[in-house]
């Protein structure tokens, strides 16, 4: 009787705090699409929205259907909208919908894999309260493109749940059944980030935590299991080998990135629970890069001393233990050597559980040593309950501040003045919101910290904007800088501007902007971002008349990313300039990329037939 009390106890508060959650979150849904948001959904207008099996494929694996990364979380994306522009509530409420099974998913694999005992229940239960509550999973709740990491979670704690059933399974067909659908949700997992590799080392820690208790999997799969560990340093090996050349558009190399993280995540576990922290966007990490070397390499010998430590105690079927290698496993993919940002809060999403695993495990010691001395459960779970109880306000005050582009904005300028994307973007909202003026003085306050292109070419927007006295943009200036991704958004904004105050202040007008921009480092070796600049350099030149130069732009374009919108474009071009031999050349090139497809497109088979139709009228002229 007392242990069926004590079951519903926790099915009781874990319904009732995931409400609270649910309230929470509630405040923040009225929040903006932000940042790569639109990178991510505006390929949904691309043909008028997703009206048909044809586009969403279109839109899932791209126009040459072989964009398998991320697919699957490009599908979800499609639960909310088939539109674009649309409305971010939709998006965030489905975000919200997926944390909180997440959460209760949590709950499951902690509670198998801790033996089915009502400890195990009161554990999983404190683990999956606690991680759900973490104010620092707003940045990835009301962060509109990152369902993605969402996703990963969800569907590696289902794979893990799938596992620690087919092991325990005593039918042969039940035991093989849940070991493919663990399969399963492990290639989406894949398919929705590539960061669920982190599968291949959380499947051999809960392995050989529990082998430490009891044998509970056959000898072949022991041998499977342990291999996974070695298949994951080489799937790293490969992706550094192939990705390393990244680092010629970084500001930092491999080595500064991998001596960086041992201070972040460190980082990471004390904004976990400082709570008082404002989470915006991201944190650029520039307080990092101001670090002495040795910093990270001490920081990294501690890493490597705590991790020793956690697998001798492993062995013993320590708690802690898993926690602590659940931290490490968890960012094992995007906090070593591979070429990404220093720093993201929602890299934590995940390694979180870990975190909360030890906090769960150092508070049922505490319990039982309190109670020990005669002391009621109240009074032993005082702590726990004042900080959950913090935690609830926090994650009210942050997404409160989620819930207002303008607050958000200002809020993550004021946390991090040294960062260029942080004072950015509050500018950009300064602009949206009618104040050019004071967001042209700030961007001055900004390029006197830090001259980065895009801020020089945003400067001279504004000054058209504002019909300021001698505005110019220095083409001398910014051929020396580095390209950055903000230089692109900028060149668009500027090519596609009808306001002629933006050619008559560029030395040689638009060309020489192109060839400026065409030449600054590193943009050549940064393969995407060249193509889609000579996208719309293209663009540019026709909208000049300058069709020899827009052939070329998209001939370029053509090298770098061979695609059947390319090859249509191309073929059209050459069809206006009456060159009908390389039109049909690249009219071949787009049907036989359309025929390369696994799905049909009509649409773009509806372009080929009326391009078809255009050459075979101008060869009937000529």
């Amino acid at each position: 009787m007392q242990k069926q009390s004590a079951e519903i106890t926790v099915f009781v508060v874990l319904a009732t705090v995931l409400i609270a959650v649910t309230s929470c979150y509630w405040f923040g849904l009225s929040g903006p699409f932000l940042l790569d948001d639109y990178h991510n959904l505006e390929p949904m207008a691309v043909y008028g929205g997703v009206e048909s099996m044809q586009d969403a494929l279109r839109y899932i694996f791209g126009q040459d259907g072989l964009q398998w990364e991320r697919s699957f979380a490009r599908a979800t994306f499609l639960l909310s909208d088939q539109y674009w522009p649309s409305s971010p509530y939709g998006y965030k409420l489905v975000n919200l919908a997926l944390h909180i099974v997440s959460a209760l998913l949590l709950f499951c694999v902690i509670f198998v894999f801790l033996g089915r005992t009502s400890s195990a229940l009161v554990k999983a239960g404190g683990v999956s309260i606690l991680w759900a509550l973490l104010p620092m999973h707003v940045t990835t709740v009301l962060y509109v493109v990152q369902r993605m990491t969402i996703l990963v979670a969800l569907l590696s704690l289902l794979a893990l749940y799938f596992l620690l059933i087919a092991a325990s399974a005593r039918r042969v067909f039940t035991r093989y059944c849940c070991l493919g659908l663990g399969v399963i949700a492990s290639i989406l997992a894949l398919c929705a980030k590539e960061n669920a590799a982190v599968l291949l080392l959380l499947v051999p820690l809960i392995y050989f935590y529990r082998e430490s208790a009891t044998n509970f999997i056959a000898r072949w799969q022991s041998g499977f299991i342990a291999i996974l560990p070695l298949l994951f340093v080489a799937l790293m090996v490969v992706t550094a080998w192939v990705t390393w050349g990244q680092y010629e558009g970084r500001e930092f190399s491999g080595l500064d990135r991998l001596l960086s993280q041992g201070p972040i995540l460190f980082f990471y576990v004390f904004q976990t629970f400082w709570v008082f922290d404002s989470y915006t966007l991201f944190h650029d990490g520039d307080w990092v890069a101001s670090l002495p070397w040795y910093i990270g390499a001490i920081a990294w010998i501690l890493h490597a001393w705590v991790v020793k430590l956690s697998l001798d105690k492993l062995s013993k079927g320590n708690l802690l233990a898993v926690g602590i290698l659940w931290f490490y496993a968890g960012h094992a993919v995007e906090s070593t050597i591979i070429p990404l940002e220093l720093m993201f809060e929602h890299r934590n999403y995940l390694p979180a559980v870990g975190i909360v695993m030890c906090c769960v495990h150092v508070i049922t010691v505490c319990y039982a040593k309190i109670r020990s001395k005669g002391f009621s459960a109240l009074v032993a779970l005082a702590m726990p309950l004042v900080g959950g109880l913090i935690a609830i306000l926090a994650l009210i005050y942050q997404c409160a501040i989620w819930s207002d582009y303008r607050v958000l904005s200002s809020k993550w300028a004021a946390d991090h003045p040294n960062s260029i994307r942080a004072q950015s973007y509050f500018v950009a909202m300064l602009d949206e919101n009618g104040l050019t003026p004071m967001a042209y003085d700030k961007l001055e306050e900004v390029i006197a910290r830090n001259k980065e292109p895009s801020l020089l070419m945003r400067r001279y927007y504004f000054g058209c904007k504002l019909s300021l006295n001698n505005n110019s943009l220095d083409l001398k200036v910014l051929s020396a800088m580095n390209f950055t991704t903000g230089v692109l958004f900028e060149t668009k904004r500027i090519l596609e501007s009808g306001d002629p105050c933006l050619m008559s202040g560029i030395p040689g007008g638009y060309s020489a902007l192109i060839k400026t921009v065409e030449g600054m480092p590193l943009l050549a070796g940064r393969k995407n971002y060249y193509a889609s600049f000579n996208d719309i350099a293209a663009s540019a030149f026709i909208k000049h008349g300058n069709y020899s130069a827009a052939v070329r732009a998209r001939e370029a374009a053509w090298q770098l990313q061979p695609s059947v919108p390319t090859a249509l474009k191309l073929a059209e071009l050459f069809i206006l300039g009456g060159d009908p031999d390389n039109a049909s050349i690249y009219l071949n090139a787009a049907v036989d990329l359309d025929r390369a497809r696994w799905f049909s497109d009509d649409d773009t088979r509806q372009s080929i037939v009326r391009l078809v139709e255009l050459l075979s009228t101008q060869k009937g002229v000529n």
